[in-house]
């Protein structure tokens, strides 16, 4: 059981251990070195109080199918809040289990995916930012695969307005 409760405490994500109302019975050292605060400070807070306002219904409405849905794993994407005024963007899993005494707990085990989700949101921009480009520019512009035939995987709307045709 101590080597159980040493992977649990030193675990590189953070973990948090609910009941079924959502308070908060124990956080590993990763979700309290986030949150700012020890784990004798969270006990018995709703684990909604950290979570973004905008993630609380989604997220409620997955930990509630969790605990109706005993043994299977539930996937979670929220923002979490730390007492610096921090968010973090988190992936996780949820399973419902029961404990010693049979009554249900919820183990949460979070992520930190925030530099993943900040790359993603400026690829796309980048993306845009190239799009917008490539469609406005007044020439034409087109790209093909090497050694396929002339398969053509983009054509400028603007070959229209140059030939007539549309790509």
């Amino acid at each position: 059981e101590g080597q159980l409760s040493d992977l649990y405490e030193n675990n590189p994500l953070m973990l948090i251990t609910l009941d079924d109302n959502g308070a908060i019975l124990a956080a590993n050292h990763s979700m309290e070195e986030f949150m700012g605060c020890s784990t004798a400070e969270l006990m018995g807070k709703r684990f909604t109080e950290f979570i973004n306002e905008m993630d609380h219904e989604a997220l409620l409405r997955q930990i509630r199918e969790a605990v109706q849905n005993p043994g299977q794993t539930c996937r979670l994407e929220f923002r979490i809040n730390s007492r610096q005024a921090v968010t973090l963007w988190v992936e996780g899993s949820a399973r419902v289990f029961t404990g010693l005494r049979a009554d249900p707990r919820i183990l949460v085990v979070c992520e930190d995916v925030t530099e993943k989700r900040m790359a993603k949101v400026n690829l796309q921009m980048a993306e845009a930012r190239y799009r917008a480009l490539i469609e406005q520019m007044p020439a034409a512009s087109y790209t093909e695969l090497i050694n396929h035939h002339g398969t053509q995987v983009f054509i400028s709307p603007q070959i229209e307005k140059m030939t007539g045709y549309s790509p």
